[in-house]
């Protein structure tokens, strides 16, 4: 049994456990989820709705036909009785000021555009939440085998406690003392397998895959240390983040609306031909007649209406410029505090990976040496095994933590920095 007892100590010190089975890339289950997204298929269709008001608001309206009669005596309705009745067909077409119609297609490709970076932010988004959940997933994976191997070697040890309490050479206060550590191990591994549980769901319902459906995970990536420079990461973010990006495709609608508005200080055209038939009048057969007009109309701006259009839309170029630079603002705090967790977070993954899991684990063996030859008692053993169980749950955080806020980073800039 003691045998037993000590290679179960052994297979926990030198724990580094990886979960069984192939995983999908990462990434391919994230291009997956994304399209799969109902919000990304309804985005889609939005796109190409507003692809088609482009060619529904820059061609001209659509032509008027008219037919009619025109100075026909009453009450007698004759068509030959005055040289002035007609009989007209005409048409006219309505003509904008040249080069309002290019604007406003202008202006609606400009909303294709902001669409199709809302479309780009909600990828991101979406690839933000799976990774965070298969992160999470991971770490509470970690967590679970790492209970399941304490709990199996305070089985174990609870086994050799048992024995030596009856041959009296061992304290009730010890077999107490490792039925307690028992429990609670239990306690925490069955709330973790129930976060599992809820994380697997949420993943599997990204993937619209059966909530229980399996789903492995690739084991924690190797941490490299990254130089992340605020001014660098702001730099890429004015050029890759889609939420700036459309800040600044707003503006530059809101000029091009401006434009279309000062058309409304120049006149609109219409240009009309009627073509007028008139019958014979006492045998003297009457000539037909052809009209061509050209109505203009007068832009006078009643009230300053149109000017206080201009003046609005000059007012909204100014809002999206000062949202951006808001953004901007919140960007830079944002990545500022990103940035030093991600330094901090890194700083104490090194300091328990080359320190205090190494000193655990040392103290461990040491524990295990002493309580052999009798110089200390079980209970140092249970505390050195519980206190490296703490650490390696603490590295595992450290670690989960890193991952999330290195995601967090990718979405704040609309880049990828980190290979996972």
């Amino acid at each position: 049994m003691r045998k037993v007892f000590f290679e179960f100590i052994i297979i926990n010190f030198l724990f580094n456990s990886f979960l069984s089975g192939a995983s999908d890339s990462l990434q391919i289950l994230v291009n997956q989820a994304i399209q799969l997204s109902p919000r990304i298929k309804m985005l889609e269709l939005k796109k190409e709705s507003a692809n088609f008001r482009v060619i529904q608001n820059s061609n001209l309206p659509d032509p008027m036909l008219s037919i009619g009669f025109s100075n026909l005596p009453v009450p007698s309705l004759s068509f030959k009785k005055e040289p002035m009745t007609e009989k007209m067909i005409g048409l006219s077409q309505e003509f904008p000021f040249p080069g309002k119609l290019k604007q406003m297609a202008e202006s609606e490709k400009k909303e294709v555009e902001m669409i199709e970076l809302e479309l780009i932010d909600a990828r991101n988004e979406i690839r933000k939440e799976f990774i965070k959940a298969y992160n999470e997933l991971r770490l509470v994976r970690k967590y679970i085998v790492v209970l399941e191997n304490t709990k199996i070697l305070l089985k174990n040890m609870l086994e050799i406690v048992r024995a030596k309490f009856i041959s009296s050479s061992e304290p009730q206060q010890n077999l107490l003392k490792i039925e307690l550590e028992l429990t609670n191990v239990e306690n925490m591994l069955q709330e973790k397998m129930s976060m599992e549980k809820s994380t697997l769901a949420m993943i599997n319902s990204l993937l619209f895959r059966s909530h229980d459906s399996p789903f492995e995970v690739e084991d924690f990536p190797i941490l490299e240390s990254k130089s992340l420079e605020l001014v660098s990461l702001l730099g890429i973010a004015k050029k890759s983040s889609p939420v700036l990006k459309s800040l600044i495709v707003a503006k530059e609608k809101a000029r091009i609306n401006e434009s279309i508005a000062r058309y409304d200080l120049y006149p609109m055209f219409n240009l009309s031909l009627k073509y007028s038939f008139r019958d014979k009048i006492d045998g003297v057969k009457m000539d037909n007649l052809a009209t061509v007009m050209l109505d203009v109309s007068l832009p006078l701006n009643y009230g300053g209406k149109v000017t206080a259009k201009i003046d609005e839309i000059k007012a909204m170029q100014e809002f999206f410029e000062q949202q951006y630079q808001l953004n901007i603002q919140m960007l830079t705090i944002s990545l500022s505090a990103s940035i030093s967790k991600v330094n901090s977070l890194i700083q104490r993954i090194r300091l328990i990976e080359e320190g205090s899991l190494i000193q655990a684990q040392e103290n461990l063996k040491t524990a295990l040496t002493e309580y052999q030859v009798g110089k200390i008692d079980f209970i140092n053993v249970i505390d050195a095994q519980m206190e490296l169980l703490r650490i390696e749950n603490e590295l595992y955080q450290l670690k989960t933590d890193y991952l999330n806020e290195m995601n967090e980073i990718e979405y704040l800039i609309g880049n990828t920095i980190w290979e996972k």
